[in-house]
């Protein structure tokens, strides 16, 4: 059932994947004319800042975009997302990954994604790299964050008992 929760959601993150590229091709045609400019380039400091990305790197801002939608949403969000750009949303998931950002959401939406989109994912020959990468480093955050909760409830059953203890005396 869409609502316009989650129609706004799919759209946020349609616009910060749009805005994403444009912030790519932008930074790519500041390096090439910085390198057309030869000694002279150094006058010129650093590309300016977009201040629709509010101070973020682009994948940051994007990566705050797919946070801020809620759980609840998240599955209707990403089925109204068109494949192309699921597709284009992949590598950031496999790269949020490799850098720890939000785990827990980034397996979701990698999970969501991918159940979703399967048969267009199988289909898809520029796909395979993708999965291929993303798949490498879910493995091993999720295995971390296995081994984090094992940690935590062992640590919270030996406070449970250090408490029941003391109120037996």
């Amino acid at each position: 059932r869409r609502n316009m929760e989650t129609l706004s959601a799919a759209d946020s993150l349609t616009e910060a994947l749009e805005m994403i590229e444009m912030e790519e091709a932008r930074k790519r045609q500041f390096q090439f004319e910085r390198s057309l400019m030869g000694p002279a380039a150094g006058a010129v400091a650093e590309m300016p800042v977009n201040p629709l990305l509010l101070g973020m790197s682009p994948s940051d801002y994007l990566l705050k975009e797919l946070a801020a939608v809620r759980t609840a949403e998240l599955e209707q969000t990403l089925l109204i997302l068109p494949f192309t750009t699921a597709l284009s949303l992949i590598p950031h998931l496999a790269k949020w990954l490799q850098q720890k950002k939000k785990v827990e959401r980034v397996c979701q939406v990698s999970s969501l994604l991918v159940r979703v989109h399967q048969a267009q994912l199988v289909g898809t020959s520029s796909s395979r790299l993708v999965l291929l990468t993303l798949q490498k480093h879910l493995r091993p955050r999720l295995q971390e964050l296995k081994d984090t909760i094992g940690t935590n409830m062992a640590a919270l059953k030996t406070l449970q008992r250090a408490a029941e203890d003391r109120s037996r005396f």
